[in-house]
């Protein structure tokens, strides 16, 4: 493709640096998707292993349950000796022998009911435990979710960045100039994607005539003379004056343009002297200062 200007240089140096960033968020997002692919899996197996827990709560509940209705009954039968004894005083001794049995092994079954809600009450805090854990995953989840969409969006304005810098070139690889369109009843300039700048009317007046003028650039005094009536020429300093203006009126507009201030140097040569044959160095022409309107962008 042969040599780089140094604007193509620049230019291909920014995209691939962008390329290679876009890149390694490109990576980080992997990463980091990854990260909650784990996460996921682990809440995952924390829910099944609730879900089991529950399970055998509810199966620890229903022996509960039945054993407090066979006690009901062993109680309601209890009660039905208690009135025999009653009505036979002769197998009293008897029956309160069976009820001081029943007793011990009701106090036995509630020994196991209490040991059994003990173990309900730790297996719910093991939950409740449990659930805590997975909200701290799920906040970690979130966190690594808006991770994510920073380094997307980062990654679409790196996107928009290299293709807008594509479009300023044109097939050879040039960067392209940037036209300017002029609207001299208001005073405006306009440039690329709705670009545009109001102006004074010596300030529209000065860059008309730099745009327009053969390599963008005119002496000091000539521009003088086309910008201001000659009736009323400008100063030095009022000329500066206006061109500093107007510049700043292109920096705050963000217009790629800008008036410098060129001075080119006298040219000089040698000459020997006959009378004393010394070297003596000799201006051929006066230094030049000119105004040149500059590009950034090309």
């Amino acid at each position: 493709m042969g040599h780089f200007s140094p604007a193509q240089s620049v230019v291909f140096n920014r995209v691939r640096c962008k390329s290679a960033k876009r890149q390694d968020i490109a990576t980080q997002v992997a990463q980091e998707q990854s990260v909650i692919e784990r996460r996921q899996a682990k809440v995952q197996r924390i829910t099944d292993r609730i879900a089991a827990i529950q399970g055998n709560v509810a199966k620890k509940l229903a022996r509960v349950t039945e054993k407090q209705e066979r006690i009901a009954q062993e109680e309601a039968e209890i009660a039905r000796e208690l009135a025999k004894i009653a009505l036979e005083e002769a197998e009293i001794a008897d029956e309160q022998a069976d009820i001081a049995q029943e007793q011990e092994e009701i106090a036995h079954e509630q020994e196991e009911i209490a040991q059994e809600q003990a173990e309900i009450i730790q297996e719910q805090a093991e939950i409740t435990k449990d659930q805590e854990e997975i909200q701290r995953e799920q906040t970690e989840i979130l966190k690594v979710n808006g991770t994510i969409t920073e380094l997307s969006t980062l990654d679409a304005g790196l996107q928009i960045d290299v293709l807008d810098a594509l479009d300023n070139l044109d097939e050879a690889g040039v960067l392209k100039p940037v036209l300017l369109e002029f609207d001299i009843l208001n005073r405006t300039i306009y440039w690329g994607k709705g670009g545009t700048a109001q102006l004074t009317q010596l300030q529209y007046s000065l860059i008309e005539i730099l745009y327009h003028t053969p390599k963008r650039q005119m002496s000091i005094t000539t521009l003088e003379a086309r910008a201001w009536s000659k009736d009323t020429p400008p100063t030095t300093n009022a000329a500066k004056t206006a061109v500093y203006r107007l510049n700043a009126a292109l920096e705050a507009a963000d217009c790629p343009y800008r008036v410098r201030r060129i001075q080119i140097n006298a040219k000089k040569s040698a000459v020997t002297r006959k009378e004393t044959k010394k070297v003596h160095i000799e201006t051929r022409q006066p230094k030049i200062e000119l105004y040149r309107l500059i590009c950034r962008k090309s």
